[in-house]
């Protein structure tokens, strides 16, 4: 066990209430997603995924929930809007189940993502989770996420017992220990060579449980186990892994209303974005919905109005809808009213046709120009360089440039030899001190200059 100095809360999303009720959870799950897939049929699913070309997200949709109501799985509810033929909305209700391979995924993400600063402390989900399962999560000096897991023969919440059974020759007396299977697995072994088929086991509840040793052949051996109340002790941890604690969320069957794993998922959610997929979907929704209404008025002074319903049926994630249409035709002359009843399927969606992009091969294309220099101008310069480098431009340049003799200020030698006439070539040299000078006058006048730069005026 390391010991924990630091402890730390949450700034958000402390919620104390029953998880009887469902606790919201708006990024843990995608939106639900329509699919025609046949027929006057349409598909529902959880997790953003389109079946095909035509999934489209449904309507109006609610804020996804997440609830644990005592079952192997949390219970994952999502409300929207379906279309029905006529366009109009069919509000519905998909229920699924998170796997707890998932959960337990989701939480793994999280636990990656989340830094020292994190606050790890009573009252922060991820944190309650691992009390509920028998961890303890802190974090070592360097930072990094500390797993620790309470010792299984350490009670340390009341009401605390200690078992003991009998044996093959006695029917009680065995060693005490924590646990009922544990204090089965201490008897003495005095059981007859070959007589047993495998190790003990456990059958019922306390305070009425009994160890069970099943027979080679049938038949079993059957103690009673007898609790002695003990007081609780200091809990005492022992240290276990990250890796641990997520398989232990992985395996868990059975998640009672008060578990913090709602909250979990929700936390885990909004800090890394993961979307769970649901499992074991179900749809439901009302036994019909409005359709189209239209009257005509015909020449022979009747009218005919006619009044479409549409009629769902609910299977898994499936809805299958059906019309019925009444046609009324109204005889003013014979003050009569005939009735026309039809049922049919609606015609399925038409489907988008599927396009696929090709690349055709591009013709021979008619050569446009010869270019004067093929081999660019690199060959270009390479050919020149000697005549340009011979140029009485860069020989001016040459002659510009000043001489700067070792320890000493530069000299300024230039030509005054005109062609026709030679004038001979003269060194200008200034004084030392006059190269200080100017380059205390450089200096002061970047200064201003930077400063207009940067300040302005």
């Amino acid at each position: 066990m390391r010991p924990h100095t630091f402890f730390f809360v949450v700034a958000a999303l402390l919620s104390t209430a029953s998880f009887a009720a469902p606790t919201p959870a708006p990024s843990a799950l995608g939106g639900l997603v329509e699919s025609h897939t046949g027929a006057g049929k349409q598909t529902v699913n959880i997790g953003g995924i389109d079946f095909d070309n035509r999934g489209k997200p449904l309507d109006s949709r609610g804020v996804p929930t997440v609830e644990t109501d005592g079952a192997a799985s949390a219970k994952t509810t999502h409300t929207g809007n379906l279309k029905n033929p006529s366009g109009n909305p069919v509000p519905v209700k998909v229920n699924g189940r998170i796997p707890p391979a998932a959960a337990g995924k989701a939480i793994g993400k999280f636990l990656l993502k989340i830094t020292g600063g994190y606050v790890l402390n009573t009252g922060v989900a991820v944190y309650d989770l691992a009390k509920e399962l028998g961890f303890t999560l802190g974090r070592n000096p360097d930072g990094t996420l500390d797993v620790d897991k309470s010792d299984p023969n350490v009670c340390s919440v009341a009401p605390c017992y200690l078992y003991s059974t009998g044996s093959y020759n006695t029917t009680s007396g065995g060693p005490k220990r924590s646990t009922e299977l544990a204090a089965c697995q201490a008897v003495p072994n005095d059981w007859p060579a070959g007589l047993l088929a495998g190790p003990p086991i456990v059958v019922g509840t306390a305070p009425n449980s009994v160890c069970q040793w099943p027979h080679n052949g049938g038949g079993a051996t059957t103690r009673a186990i007898e609790r002695e109340g003990i007081a609780p002790k200091p809990e005492v941890l022992l240290q276990s892994s990250q890796q641990e604690f997520l398989d232990a969320i992985a395996t868990k069957s059975g998640w009672p209303s008060s578990s913090t794993l709602s909250r979990a998922l929700e936390d885990a959610a909004k800090v890394t974005g993961e979307k769970i997929q649901p499992e074991n979907l179900t749809i439901s929704g009302p036994a019909s919905t409005p359709g189209a209404t239209s009257t005509t008025q015909k020449p022979d002074g009747s009218t005919e109005t006619s009044t479409t319903t549409h009629n769902h049926t609910y299977g898994g994630n499936t809805v299958t809808t059906t019309n019925t249409t009444v046609i009324n035709n109204y005889n003013p002359t014979t003050n009569t009213t005939t009735t026309t009843t039809t049922t049919g399927t609606p015609p399925k969606a038409e489907e988008q046709p599927e396009y696929e992009a090709t690349d055709t091969p591009l013709p021979d294309q008619p050569k446009l120009y010869t270019p004067k220099y093929p081999q660019g101008p690199s060959k270009v310069w390479t050919d020149r360089k000697a005549d340009f480098m011979g140029s009485p431009l860069l020989q001016l340049v040459g002659g510009l440039t000043p001489n700067i003799p070792a320890a000493a200020c530069p000299q300024f030698s230039f030509s005054v030899n005109l062609g026709f006439v030679n004038f001979g070539t003269y060194s200008l040299g200034p004084e030392c001190y006059v190269w200080d000078f100017c380059k205390i006058v450089i200096l002061v006048s970047a200064l201003f200059l930077a400063r207009a730069l940067i300040f302005g005026g």
